[in-house]
């Protein structure tokens, strides 16, 4: 199958082997990896046996995915010439070095630059579980009105809001406007793993990565940061504590590697920021505002995205 007759097929899945030929996925093909449903189960092998290129066109976006180990050059090089001789609306690529990661382009020669740059990565070792580039916390006074301006950065938003609270995380606050971008939880103590979350925001990064209804079974309990691995979790614990004894914000751009529940691995680019906080009653706690972004200040594989 030609590349040219890909292009014609929108909402089309697709398979591309190691002569670079496209195969359409097809209920009744006799290979299970060309198969749906079952190719979802089935990609472990595509991707690590057969160094397959998955590709999804959908509503003018194409999807591509692959194992950078492990990938065929040539699987790899169709899908290139796909990108620079097509106008899609967004190009995603989604790439496994340690973990999945994604990648989101609107500029598709930036795309198949970043497609390309994967090669030298093919016999390489992934990189550390955890990169923090600490920030500065500054960011410029916002009047009361643009609190909720979506055009606004969210850090920004975060501060000026938890100023006007008077640090009390309450429902009735100008902090609670960020409701659905916040973890709040009550602070760890010193040498405990584990920490009570009270809320997780709808569009906060945990909720984002693990899923609503997981992230959802964390409020109200104790909870020991399951998809973290120890490393990390003495990171994110330290943190929190420091907060806490300092009373000052921390503003800080993570790549992280999490192991979500009977899944593999996803790395995770995000900026978090944690404010000292406590509620009506005058209880410590912290607030956590963490948002998924592609533009973080931490290279993945050499790159900011």
């Amino acid at each position: 199958m030609s590349i040219a007759t890909v292009i014609k097929s929108a909402n089309c899945l697709y398979w591309i082997d190691d002569l670079g030929q496209w195969h359409g996925v097809d209920p009744a093909s006799p290979f299970e990896h060309l198969r749906e449903p079952i190719a979802e189960r089935q990609q472990g092998h595509a991707f690590r046996w057969l160094g397959m290129v998955r590709v999804l066109i959908q509503n003018g976006c194409l999807y591509a995915k692959w194992d950078v180990r492990h990938v065929d050059p040539q699987s790899l090089k169709a899908v290139e010439t796909c990108i620079l001789q097509e106008r899609y609306r967004e190009i995603h690529l989604d790439f496994f070095h340690g973990g999945w990661n994604r990648e989101v382009f609107t500029d598709h020669r930036a795309a198949a630059r970043r497609l390309d740059r994967t090669r030298n990565f093919r016999n390489v070792a992934f990189i550390a579980p955890l990169t923090v580039a600490r920030l500065s916390p500054h960011e410029p006074k916002l009047a009361r009105s643009e609190f909720v301006r979506e055009d606004v950065p969210l850090t920004a938003r975060a501060l000026a809001a938890w100023e006007a609270s008077d640090r009390i995380w309450a429902h009735n606050r100008p902090i609670a406007w960020l409701a659905e971008h916040m973890l709040v939880m009550s602070p760890p103590r010193q040498r405990q793993t584990s920490a009570r979350i009270h809320h997780v925001g709808a569009r906060h990064a945990l909720t984002e990565a693990l899923g609503p209804s997981v992230a959802k079974s964390f409020e109200g309990v104790l909870c020991d940061f399951p998809w973290l691995l120890p490393d990390q979790l003495n990171r994110l614990l330290l943190a929190y504590q420091e907060v806490t004894a300092s009373g000052r914000p921390h503003l800080e751009d993570i790549r992280s590697l999490i192991l979500p529940e009977s899944e593999e691995p996803t790395w995770v680019p995000y900026r978090r920021l944690l404010l000292p906080s406590h509620n009506l009653k005058g209880e410590p706690l912290v607030l956590c505002i963490a948002e998924i972004r592609q533009d973080i200040s931490i290279p993945f594989m050499g790159e900011v995205a």
